[in-house]
């Protein structure tokens, strides 16, 4: 059976989405650099940006850039450890009482 094609639930309206001021700094920083460092590429060219975000005028959380977490030691640290099965068993009450 062929599918048919549906109405848009936004009534048909094409109305561009509202760019929050991180996508407009992005948007307008990764113009700047791909001029000024045309070597950097992909994950560089993000991290940069992002680096640059933290400072920025039009940043509303300048400066209050969030600690970096290393992997793995926090969760280590966080989660109780399991008990082996054969504690358990030698720390359950005797029956016989």
């Amino acid at each position: 059976m062929p599918k048919v094609a549906t109405e848009k639930k936004n009534g048909g309206g094409d109305k561009p989405r509202v760019q929050s001021e991180y996508q407009k700094f992005v948007k307008t920083t990764r113009e700047q650099l791909k001029d000024e460092e045309p070597q950097l590429k992909g994950k560089e060219l993000r991290d940069k940006i992002n680096d640059l975000w933290w400072n920025a005028p039009e940043n509303p959380k300048r400066g209050q850039r969030p600690e970096k977490k290393s992997k793995g030691q926090d969760n280590k640290e966080n989660k109780p450890k399991k008990a082996k099965k054969k504690q358990m068993m030698t720390e359950l009450p005797s029956s016989d009482e």
